[in-house]
């Protein structure tokens, strides 16, 4: 289970590296991910250029943004002790399934509290997969049981050992920072002339802790670029306030790690127009978008985030703009390395 760990490599790391007396991620994903040039897509949107961060490339157990948090996660669950983790999140959840794969590679227990959400073509199937990674669930029938059910895992858990609590969605301090090291990441990409500068970095965001952890990385860099958050989740629980509130959690961490310099907020949009009709279902723009990518792009599309994401591209405030699409899904489908077995 002891994996090794390596700060080195990261951004974040050199440019704070007090920050390593307080976390040193684990060293299991393929950084950086890359960033790739989407012109058919972008002539479609009429966007001046359109790049995607492929963080959907990061690991070949699971990809997508929610596994640079893992990293940070699993390495405190290993700091430790913990020989499990749990976390909780709807029946289709991206964050545990990515939770379960990595428990299943790296040695621990999983357990998950699943809420109930609208009808989905892909419970079943993500149910098969927990199976598959050995995770235990707890099912709600209704949001009424979600209050027991988490303080049956929080207080209980497995016999022995309470398992490592993983926030829904990652929204913590630690979750945020494992971003502030992606955007550090991508604006090297930037001066490197991987890609020219951007106008717009849009990304879905639900509990808000990658769009915090962005948004507070690029301004402490002074990155001079609009991040465009939409909001992929009920209004009652996410807000733009809430993304800023998060991005100070993750900067109160790095205070504790004797970053002292002045943060000058940058240019955030926040927009609320794309989440209907509901969590995990389709709406005809996201469903259009979705088949342009089908058609012209070449990354990996889902319902619940990146469909309804990329609508936005279809929209004319984005017309003749330097775009960056933040690619937080996984490119990996884990169910049948799941079902063969596997470790690191």
């Amino acid at each position: 289970m002891e994996t090794q760990t390596l700060t080195g490599k990261r951004a974040l790391f050199k440019h704070m590296p007090g920050l390593s007396s307080i976390v040193q991620p684990l060293d299991i994903l393929q950084l950086p991910s890359p960033v790739k040039e989407e012109k058919e897509l972008a002539a479609l949107w009429s966007l001046q250029s359109l790049h995607v961060k492929r963080d959907d490339l990061v690991c070949d157990i699971y990809g997508g943004s929610k596994a640079r948090m893992l990293e940070y996660f699993f390495a405190r669950a290993q700091a430790q002790k913990k020989d499990a983790v749990a976390s909780m999140g709807p029946y289709v959840s991206h964050q545990f399934l990515g939770i379960s794969a990595f428990a299943k590679a790296l040695g621990y227990r999983s357990l998950g509290v699943l809420a109930p959400q609208p009808a989905h073509q892909e419970i079943d199937h993500y149910k098969e997969m927990y199976e598959q990674a050995g995770a235990s669930t707890i099912r709600c029938k209704h949001y009424i049981n979600i209050p027991s059910a988490y303080l049956k895992t929080r207080l209980n858990g497995f016999p022995g050992k309470l398992p490592y609590w993983i926030p829904a969605g990652g929204n913590s301090a630690y979750g945020v920072i494992a971003l502030v090291d992606a955007a550090f990441e991508f604006v090297r990409q930037v001066k490197e002339g991987i890609l020219p500068m951007p106008q717009d970095i849009v990304v879905p965001t639900g509990t808000c802790a990658t769009a915090a952890g962005l948004y507070l990385g690029f301004s402490i860099l002074k990155f001079p670029v609009r991040l465009v958050a939409v909001r992929m989740v009920p209004m009652t629980w996410t807000s733009a306030a809430k993304l800023k509130t998060t991005a100070k959690k993750g900067l109160a961490l790095l205070r504790k790690a004797g970053f002292k310099d002045e943060v000058q907020w940058g240019e955030l949009l926040w927009l609320n127009d794309y989440a209907g009709p509901g969590y995990g279902e389709i709406n005809p723009l996201a469903s259009a978008a979705m088949g342009d990518v089908q058609q012209h792009g070449s990354f990996r599309t889902e319902i619940t985030y990146t469909g309804k994401t990329l609508a936005v591209f279809k929209n004319p405030l984005l017309h003749s703009r330097r775009v960056v699409f933040w690619n937080t899904y996984s490119a990996i489908n884990p169910g049948e390395k799941l079902e063969a077995g596997y470790g690191l």
